[in-house]
C-alpha cells in the first residue's frame, strides 16, 4: 500500500472528490488481493460514513513527502470535478486549508492556493468576477500541479 496515495485519498474524501464507495471498493480490492491483508483495511472496508473512512485511513500514518501527497490529491480533485463528485467551491476550500497546513504541491503554488476560495465566494455573490472564469482558472491551476 502506498502511504502517499492513502494520504491523498483522505484529502479527496474530505472535499468530496472521492466517494465513500470508491474508497471502500479500493479497500475491498486490496483485501482480496492479499493472502493476509492489513487489518486496517477492514476498518476502511466497513466504513459507513466518510468520517469513519477518513479515520480508518489516518491509521496508516502520514507520508513524509507532503508535496507529493498534495500533487496526488490535486489529481484526485481534478478527477472529482470532472466526474461531478465535488464542486469547485469545495476544492477551493480544501486547497486553502492545505496551504495553511503546508500541504503544498510546489512552492510556486502556495500563494494561489489561498486565493481561489475567496475569489469564488465573491464571484458567486456577484460582488466581483465571473464564477465560470474562476472555476476554469482553478481547474487549470490544479492540473498544473497534479501528478
Amino acid at each position: 500500500m502506498n502511504i502517499v496515495e492513502i494520504n491523498a485519498m483522505i484529502l479527496a474524501l474530505e472535499c468530496g472528490a472521492m466517494s465513500l464507495a470508491q474508497v471502500v471498493s479500493w479497500a475491498d480490492e486490496l483485501i482480496i488481493e492479499f493472502a493476509v491483508p492489513d487489518d486496517r483495511l477492514f476498518d476502511v472496508s466497513t466504513a459507513k460514513h466518510i468520517n469513519d473512512a477518513v479515520i480508518a485511513l489516518q491509521a496508516f500514518g502520514d507520508s513524509e513527502s507532503q508535496s507529493i501527497v498534495a500533487q496526488k490529491a490535486f489529481h484526485l480533485f481534478s478527477v472529482g470535478i470532472e466526474q461531478s463528485l465535488t464542486s469547485h467551491e469545495q476544492v477551493a476550500q480544501k486547497i486553502y486549508y492545505m496551504a495553511l497546513a503546508d500541504q503544498i504541491p510546489h512552492e510556486e503554488a502556495e500563494g494561489h492556493m489561498f486565493s481561489f476560495w475567496d475569489e469564488l465566494d465573491l464571484a458567486n455573490a456577484g460582488v466581483y468576477g465571473n464564477p465560470a472564469d474562476i472555476r476554469h482558472e482553478l481547474v487549470m491551476f490544479i492540473r498544473r500541479y497534479e501528478s
